[in-house]
């Protein structure tokens, strides 16, 4: 073999090997670019989750909720919701606990208590 056909081959296989690296660098780049684009989202979801947790209207919102049931049936207490409220009918039990469904709050004890026709409820959550 002459010296100019090892060049060539030389430069085939350096041809090569840069074609490879450059298909793999981009490929890392792709995955790299996902990754950072998801962990953006995520970043995005804990922001607005935070938000929505620290809301300062969320205790007036609870308290009116439990205005529209009589005063003599529920014991409320601020900063957490801890409620226990008692001889509810059906319908205000359903109404409670859609709402408190619908708000982000984090239930740590929920206790339902049937007693004759009315139920009494037990609550406690944080937000």
């Amino acid at each position: 073999m002459s010296k100019k056909a090892i060049v060539l081959l030389l430069s085939i296989a350096f041809l090569a090997a840069s074609i490879l690296y450059s298909y793999s660098a981009k490929k890392e780049y792709i995955k790299a670019k996902e990754e950072i684009s998801q962990q953006a989202q995520e970043i995005k979801k804990t922001i607005a989750l935070k938000k929505l947790w620290s809301a300062k209207g969320l205790k007036k919102k609870i308290e009116n909720i439990l205005k529209s049931i009589p005063n003599k049936r529920v014991n409320f207490k601020r900063k957490s919701v801890d409620l226990v409220a008692n001889n509810l009918s059906y319908r205000e039990l359903n109404y409670l606990l859609n709402k408190f469904a619908s708000m982000p709050l984090q239930f740590q004890k929920l206790q339902i208590n049937k007693v004759g026709s009315n139920f009494n409820l037990e609550c406690l959550c944080e937000w």
